[in-house]
């Protein structure tokens, strides 16, 4: 488990009873401003232990599906939910205003407003689409950043908020069509395409492929075995794991926009079992 979700867990097990937050309010606390879909990825891969029903979105609005469940916790611990929306205390429900975990938010109390905190891309996607970002210097010509266009950002921050996790990436930023996830040194930024007719044909002009590595054969052989659980297409998988050549431990898969995602094993192949 990531350093990130183990502090989302830490944080919403702590939260009191007839506490609401949201998921950009836990993304704040925890130092991750922006990150609030990250949270709620986290809550439904890992949170099922957690007092989950706690955390809303910044409108107040409880998800479909589990509306009927949240309301019926919620109005256990004394919180005001109308027609599938948490209601502020002071009778409204239109907007969030910032919680404490230390007791009932002061959405809920009826407290002064504070101004949400929200980034807005330019109209025009293109570089600068995103929050603006300051990162740790980098040596001379190493790589700062990587921008790619999704064509469904939702279901590409899912795979790669998954994937970047296992080699310590975090998440980092968000906005309304993209996201970011960082390691001390560069980031990835994923947006979604303006125009998503077209399919990526890695073997025209452009990117072939981006390529990740880890310390061991044996932790490469381990991502395999979920790519494969989680029904990820491998590529050249009768010739794993020396696709790449002799002296070449890896795995190459794609990604949900047919992206070729490889991994490699930087320790010799000897220490393999």
């Amino acid at each position: 488990m990531t350093a990130f979700r183990r502090r989302v867990r830490h944080l919403v097990a702590g939260l009191p009873p007839g506490t609401v937050v949201t998921y950009g309010d836990v993304a704040r606390e925890i130092g991750h401003p922006g990150a609030a879909r990250a949270v709620g990825q986290a809550l439904r891969d890992t949170g099922a232990d957690l007092p989950w029903w706690r955390v809303v979105s910044a409108s107040g609005r409880l998800a479909d599906h589990l509306v009927d469940r949240q309301s019926a916790r919620l109005r256990s611990e004394g919180v005001d939910v109308v027609d599938g929306r948490v209601r502020r205390g002071d009778g409204s429900s239109d907007d969030h205003r910032s919680a404490s975990t230390a007791g009932p938010p002061a959405a809920y109390r009826g407290g002064p407003p504070v101004a949400k905190d929200a980034v807005v891309p330019p109209a025009e996607p293109g570089p600068a689409s995103g929050p603006s970002v300051t990162t740790p210097a980098a040596a001379p010509g190493a790589i700062h950043h990587l921008e790619l266009y999704v064509s469904d950002l939702e279901r590409s921050a899912r795979f790669w908020g998954w994937l970047l996790g296992r080699f310590g990436y975090e998440p980092f930023q968000e906005w309304d069509d993209g996201i970011s996830f960082r390691t001390p040194s560069t980031y990835l930024v994923f947006v979604e395409a303006p125009d998503d007719s077209r399919r990526l044909d890695r073997r025209a002009a452009g990117l072939n492929h981006l390529a990740f590595a880890l310390t061991s054969p044996e932790l490469v052989d381990d991502l395999r075995h979920d790519l494969a659980e989680r029904e990820v297409r491998l590529l050249y998988d009768d010739r794993y794991p020396h696709a790449g050549g002799a002296d070449h431990y890896a795995v190459f898969f794609e990604d949900p926009d047919g992206l070729k995602v490889e991994v490699v094993a930087t320790s010799p192949e000897g220490s393999a079992g």
